[in-house]
């Protein structure tokens, strides 16, 4: 069971690598496109949406990513075939910063569609 977790473990973080740049990629063409257009800047749904991102992509990197790297650190050096108990009390820990990032984005999303 453990060795399936690492193997997911580096797929997630070969995964993270992408979606970092994704994320970055998403950031400056939100920001080009109000260059483009400035009047953008003057509407709340888009700056609304431009800050709940940075919020998004600082509350990932400093709150949910050391508590994944602990994670990863501790299937990685794991060196028995069970899931460390203190594995799955950390996982239990992130689900409420998981949940609370994914409501970040899907609020980014119903903004920059329905742009209310």
């Amino acid at each position: 069971m453990a060795l399936e977790l690492k193997y997911a473990h580096q797929g997630v973080e070969k995964l993270n690598k992408a979606a970092t740049i994704g994320w970055i990629a998403l950031l400056l063409t939100g920001l080009l496109m109000g260059w483009i257009n400035p009047s953008l800047f003057q509407m709340l749904w888009f700056d609304t949406s431009i800050a709940l991102f940075v919020v998004f992509s600082l509350y990932s990197e400093m709150v949910i990513g050391p508590k994944m790297k602990t994670m990863h650190e501790m299937i990685r050096t794991c060196e028995s075939e069970e899931i460390p108990q203190q594995y799955k009390i950390l996982s239990s820990k992130l689900t409420p910063y998981d949940w609370f990032c994914k409501l970040l984005v899907v609020a980014i999303i119903i903004l920059m569609a329905l742009k209310p």
